[in-house]
């Protein structure tokens, strides 16, 4: 808990830091051009043209931390959810998620495109050791997933990276195969209990 009020205060910190730097290098450029009031809009559109860099890192630092700040809690939950998963293919999917999420925080937080790479090819490789086991309704969604993945890891390298966005279908694709799996499991298990217990 206090981590995410430090990190708040950091990123607030910072934010202030970054504007009044770039306020001051704004108003240092307006002092050697016209005064404001001489243009037709007053000098707002060079004062919005040199905060929008500001904006884009701010928006850019922010993603940043939202990303490592669930990292450790994504990781903890996997542990949990892989040690109470009911069967082996529900376990490879939990473990094929977490290295998608492990792939997103290396590619967008930490920025490291060997480690993104390495990371979807190991959900690559699990969502390939799960396919058998994997019925006819829930395989399409996983060659679905799995044809991101590749073309995820192709655009890590290059300009057209991939987005958070795609993260989170593939991460949520994930989530719902895994949610039905959980389901055809249960519904398995509790015809048994229910002989037991008559």
């Amino acid at each position: 808990m206090w981590r995410q009020r430090f990190l708040n205060l950091t990123f607030v910190l910072l934010l202030m830091i970054l504007t009044m730097r770039n306020l001051a290098f704004v108003t240092q450029q307006s002092e050697q051009v016209q005064a404001p009031s001489a243009r037709p809009n007053g000098g707002y559109s060079q004062l919005s043209a040199s905060l929008s860099p500001v904006a884009r890192d701010l928006a850019q630092l922010w993603r940043r931390t939202q990303i490592l700040a669930e990292w450790p809690i994504e990781n903890n939950t996997t542990q949990w959810e892989k040690f109470y998963a009911s069967t082996l293919v529900e376990k490879e999917l939990i473990e094929a998620r977490f290295h998608v999420e492990n792939a997103e925080v290396y590619e967008w937080s930490i920025e490291n495109p060997k480690k993104t790479i390495a990371e979807l090819n190991r959900a690559e490789r699990v969502l390939s050791d799960a396919r058998p086991s994997i019925q006819k309704p829930l395989l399409a969604t996983i060659e679905r997933v799995t044809k991101e993945l590749e073309t995820m890891e192709a655009d890590t390298s290059g300009e057209g990276a991939s987005q958070p966005a795609n993260y989170e279908t593939v991460k949520t694709d994930l989530d719902h195969v895994i949610d039905r799996i959980r389901t055809v499991g249960a519904k398995k298990v509790l015809p048994a209990s229910a002989n037991r217990s008559s």
